[in-house]
């Protein structure tokens, strides 16, 4: 079911396309000029307006240049029963989803306003997939973030972690009471190779307190 408004300002033309529509399970409602059914428009929600071009005062193309300005998701037909090369144009730059002459038969306006219906629900589709589109880049991006930075902060651990495992990298034989420091210990110290310590008590002179009670335990 989709929600129509009929402009038109011959009573039995809104009357009769409000029959068919209403027949064929839609909800109508109808404006006799312009300023009726941009009334109407600005109270309720409609999918489509099936408007005459011929309105008194503000023409039905003026109408649909307002309501394309306005709501333009909302498919408009226009209908004229003078047809002109000129007035068809001019519907189409204004963005008409379709354009009937009258007399118009119930065939005719149940088959252009479906058409128009379906427009409107492809239309709202799209947009709530462009929106769905968005919030989904949105979230990659700030999951993108969250594990660069996760993996920054990965990366500096473990590097850190190199860089102390380097520092404090030295073997002791307990059996023989030799001790073995790396050239990084040494530099660490502002030691050359040849002066580190080669026993366990020579070390324990180097470190502190805290590290001597360690090594005790």
């Amino acid at each position: 079911m989709a929600r129509i408004l009929v402009v038109d300002d011959e009573r039995s033309m809104r009357i009769t396309l409000q029959e068919f529509l209403c027949d064929d399970g839609h909800y109508v409602q109808v404006a006799g000029d312009a300023e009726t059914a941009l009334e109407t428009l600005g109270n309720e929600s409609f999918d489509v307006v099936v408007s005459d071009i011929i309105l008194p005062r503000t023409s039905g193309v003026e109408l649909l240049e307002q309501i394309r300005e306005k709501s333009p998701d909302i498919q408009v037909i226009m209908m004229t029963g003078e047809p002109t090369v000129d007035t068809a144009a001019s519907a189409v730059r204004s963005g008409a989803v379709d354009y009937l002459l009258k007399p118009i038969g119930k065939r005719e306006i149940l088959r252009a306003v479906a058409n128009a219906a379906r427009v409107k629900e492809l239309s709202e589709e799209k947009q709530r997939l462009e929106r769905a589109n968005r919030r989904y880049q949105e979230n990659l991006e700030q999951l993108i973030d969250d594990r660069t930075r996760a993996l920054r902060e990965s990366e500096s651990r473990l590097m850190e972690a190199q860089r102390i495992g380097r520092i404090g990298n030295w073997e002791w034989d307990s059996r023989h009471d030799a001790l073995y420091w790396s050239e990084q210990m040494c530099r660490l110290f502002g030691l050359a190779t040849g002066e580190a310590p080669t026993s366990c008590a020579q070390h324990l002179e180097l470190v502190t307190e805290e590290d001597r009670q360690t090594y005790r335990e």
